[in-house]
């Protein structure tokens, strides 16, 4: 992958160079993927964030040889969600993931259809896959893990998104769906937009909340995703806002056409069952630590 002009890293990733195709799925639908593995290498393929059994999850112990085919099967039996998929081999997940192998996982149902908000996928409907690395001299990926990496997290001086380094992005003049992942191994992302502007936050790691949250910062840890919609008509034709971290900027927007359609943030999202405290059968106190 030529994340420098010139300079090419030794990457893995999903039928490609660096991280993978997003898989787009609907709820109630029969999945089944075939997946071969061409490393030098062992491996898994998990599925972060779905509910599968045990024996289609890709867990620590469901081991690929190189060589070797998976076949998982399984049935889509929950809300419309942004998910995520990943190697999980014991003792390999960080390295795996950190070489670029990582993909979204996306289900719609019948309540996201129903939402008036952007579907465009790849339009106004966007996922940003947002990674930090460190690269040494040559240009390669610097994967050496310290003793304060391995105690809080390995974390890298260079942010990625979608697999690119400073990138732009051309959004229409109005309401614009962000599927954000942190697909980082440690780092924490404090993001912001560069004119401090507000955007509301529709979904989590579950799927939809039950109302739209009005924010201006979100933090997300390693793995987290949250839906966001951000509204750019307030901005000019050819204007540029960055999305930073802690006060850095990583990627910018720019207002390139007009919106097709006007959107309105919805009020109601979904509903969301509550777990009836009667049914628990046990209860836990928690004490504050003196």
């Amino acid at each position: 992958m030529e994340f420098f002009d010139g300079t090419i890293t030794k990457t893995r990733g999903y039928n490609g160079d660096f991280l993978g195709p997003a898989i787009r799925v609907r709820t109630g639908e029969e999945v089944s993927v075939k997946v071969t593995n061409e490393l030098d290498e062992s491996t898994t393929l998990h599925w972060h964030g779905l509910e599968v059994d045990g024996k289609n999850d890709g867990g620590p112990h469901s081991e690929i040889k190189p060589g070797e085919t998976w076949y998982p099967e399984f049935t889509i039996e929950q809300p419309a969600a942004t998910l995520w998929y990943h190697p999980h081999q014991m003792h390999k997940t960080g390295k795996q993931v950190y070489e670029g192998m990582a993909g979204l996982f996306i289900i719609e149902d019948e309540v996201s259809d129903s939402l008036d908000m952007p579907k465009g996928y790849g339009v106004n409907d966007v996922p940003l896959v947002i990674q930090d690395r460190r690269f040494d001299k040559e240009g390669q990926f610097d994967y050496e893990l310290g003793m304060k990496d391995s105690i809080v997290g390995f974390e890298g001086d260079t942010i990625l998104v979608n697999g690119a380094v400073n990138p732009y992005l051309e959004v229409p003049q109005g309401m614009v769906r962000l599927r954000i992942l942190n697909g980082s191994n440690g780092r924490i992302y404090n993001l912001e937009f560069s004119n401090k502007q507000e955007f509301y936050q529709i979904a989590s790691d579950g799927g939809f909340l039950e109302e739209s949250v009005k924010m201006n910062e979100l933090t997300l840890g390693p793995g987290e995703r949250a839906e966001i919609l951000v509204d750019f008509s307030n901005l000019v034709k050819n204007e540029t806002v960055d999305l930073l971290d802690q006060g850095i900027n990583f990627m910018s927007f720019v207002v390139s056409k007009d919106s097709d359609k006007e959107f309105i943030v919805p009020e109601k999202l979904t509903t969301i069952e509550k777990i009836e405290e009667s049914k628990a059968t046990t209860t836990n106190m928690i004490l504050p630590a003196l």
